[in-house]
Order: C-alpha cells, then structure tokens, then sequence
C-alpha cells in the first residue's frame, strides 16, 4: 500500500539519516502561480540540443518497495546529489532528458523533453528528495534536473500580427516539435536554426514559408508565429496560425518591425 507523501517523507528521511548522516527537510510549498501560456511554455521543447552531462543531479527512483522506471507526480523523487552538490531546501528544477529512440547511427542534432518540474524537500550531503510541483509527460529513471526559470511570455505571444516587412535574406530553418516531431500546428512549439546570434530575441516575429520545389513557383505561405524563447544559435517558435501543418525544413522568415 502507498504511504502518504507526508508520511513518505518521513521514513525517506529517517532512511537518509540513518545511511548518511545529518538531513534537512522542509515542507514542500506550493508552486507558484503560473499561468496557462507560462505553463505550456514551460513545458516546452528548450532552445538547446542534447549534449553529454554529468552523472550527478538525476533521479535515482521513487520512495517505493518495488523499483520502477515509471515515476508519477504523487512519488516523492531521490535525488543523487546532495549539498555537496549545491543543493538546497526549496530549490525548483525542470526535469528533463535528451530525445535518444530512433536511429542509434543518428549524428544529426537531437531534442529534449521536459518531463516536469520537482521542488527539493530534504536534503543531506550526498542525496535529496524531492516532490513534484508539475508534470509535461512521463517522468523517468535517470532524467536528469535543470535549474527551473519562471518563464516570461512576450507580449503578444499568442496574436498573429503580419506587419512588417519580411527579411528573406535572413530566413532559417524549421527543425523540429515537441519529441522530434516533424509537423507543428497552431499552439504548438518548434525549434528553428537561428538565435540571439542572429540578434532574434523573444517576442520577433516570423512568418513560414514552403518551398513546394516546383519550377517556377514561388515560396508559399504556410503560417505566423512568434520567438517566445532564444539561444544563441536555436530559438523556439510558437506557432499562432498555419495554412497547412508547418513542416521541418520550412523557412522561418524575420518580418521587421
């Protein structure tokens, strides 16, 4: 039978303490409020590719007499780090993971999932636990913990707005949704190839364009949407209105203001 989350944190703390010396523990908060469209950008597909990471600061399971990779926003999480680690009591991380099925030969980049965010609830020098604020999606065994940022929505974020004039010589590309998705719809979040670099900050707006590769046709306009985050080479698009499914290898083109 599950025990209570309170009651949980009890024994997981009595268990630290009896393994690893001395634990500090708080009752967990909740979370702020954030609003829908925070929220699902919060949820959203980060502006980075997976990249190599550092075995600390992962989810080493659920307080749970049966080990299981599956966790639900009910587990209280164990965390591998501790305050030798930098962790502290009412720290809020994303927890996330990079996008690995298909192709294992794949060179090309690949994405990452949010799979949530947890706030840490007690703590000792080498392990915390933690308990979940949200949930994106399923969280897993061995996901590993982002610093969580409230995340700023751009004014306008969710209005279609075609003023401007559009810059083709700047156009980039459609990467990539949502678990590597190759179609985005209205609502939904894509990464495209250009960023802070480029000098595209949150709130630019972009309009999609299709190369239909029919000899004498010219780009056709597929849909509007608008940066609501920004990294140096890959910002995230959030498309607010499509004439078709936006697609992978679409041009994403600047509209000045």
């Amino acid at each position: 039978m599950r025990l209570g989350r309170s009651v949980a944190l009890a024994v997981l703390t009595a268990c630290l303490a009896s393994l690893t010396g001395p634990v500090v523990t708080a009752q967990s908060q909740p979370p702020g409020a954030l609003s829908a469209m925070q929220i699902a950008l919060a949820c959203a597909i980060p502006p980075e590719f997976a990249a190599p990471r550092p075995a600390t600061l992962r989810i080493l399971g659920a307080q749970d007499p049966v080990r299981r990779g599956l966790l639900s926003d009910r587990d209280l999480l164990v965390i591998a780090g501790g305050t030798g680690a930098g962790l502290q009591l009412g720290q809020r991380f994303f927890v996330r993971r990079p996008l690995t099925y298909g192709d294992p030969s794949r060179t090309t980049h690949r994405g990452i999932t949010t799979s949530g965010w947890i706030r840490i609830v007690a703590v000792n020098e080498t392990t915390a636990i933690a308990s979940v604020d949200y949930t994106c999606g399923d969280i897993l065994t061995g996901d590993y913990l982002d610093p969580f940022v409230e995340p700023v929505v751009p004014d306008g974020a969710d209005r279609v707005d075609t003023t401007g004039d559009l810059d083709f010589a700047a156009a980039s590309h459609v990467l990539f949704g949502a678990e590597e998705s190759i179609n985005g719809g209205a609502g939904s979040y894509m990464l495209i190839e250009t960023g802070t670099d480029a000098g595209v900050m949150p709130g630019a707006r972009f309009a999609i364009y299709r190369d239909v590769s029919v000899a004498g046709m010219p780009l056709t306009s597929v849909g509007e949407g608008v940066i609501v985050s920004a990294a140096r080479t890959v910002s995230v698009l959030r498309i607010n209105a499509v004439r078709d499914a936006v697609h992978a290898g679409d041009l994403a083109v600047p509209r000045k203001p």
